[in-house]
């Protein structure tokens, strides 16, 4: 895949995820891409599962895309993360930094690698709340 055509796809993936049209992802991710973010999961519904407790945590969630690298079939990106996320510690308004890695085969994702950076905020506020049976069955 060309250079400026990754950048495209990622740029796309972003807008998809601002705009929370997670209905597309397969335009974006492998049916069984492989996550880390932090907790390794494999296929495309549990990547869309993800996003939408990210994003129901973080209701107005926005993404900027900060830098951009791309060389041959792998993609890293630093992106700043904002919204106003609502949990039992009450209400915060972080931004953040998050690094994400992308490895992409026929022009899809198949392996994505996402740290977000734990200086600029606390953990607790970034990741989504999950149940106690999520917790220690070790998903999400």
């Amino acid at each position: 895949m060309a250079t400026s055509d990754l950048t495209t796809l990622y740029c796309r993936f972003v807008e998809c995820v601002n705009r929370r049209s997670l209905d597309h992802l397969d335009q974006f991710l492998a049916p069984d891409v492989v996550e880390h973010a932090p907790h390794r999961t494999v296929g495309l519904e549990a990547s869309r599962q993800r996003l939408l407790r990210w994003l129901t945590a973080v209701p107005d969630a926005h993404l900027l895309i900060e830098d951009l690298v791309v060389e041959r079939d792998h993609l890293m990106a630093r992106l700043r993360a904002t919204g106003t996320r609502r949990g039992r510690g009450g209400t915060h308004q972080p931004s953040v930094l998050v690094f994400e890695t992308w490895t992409v085969r026929d022009g899809r994702c198949v392996e994505r690698w996402v740290h977000i950076d734990p200086s600029q905020c606390p953990a607790a506020l970034l990741a989504p709340e999950t149940s106690d049976r999520t917790r220690s069955n070790g998903a999400g």
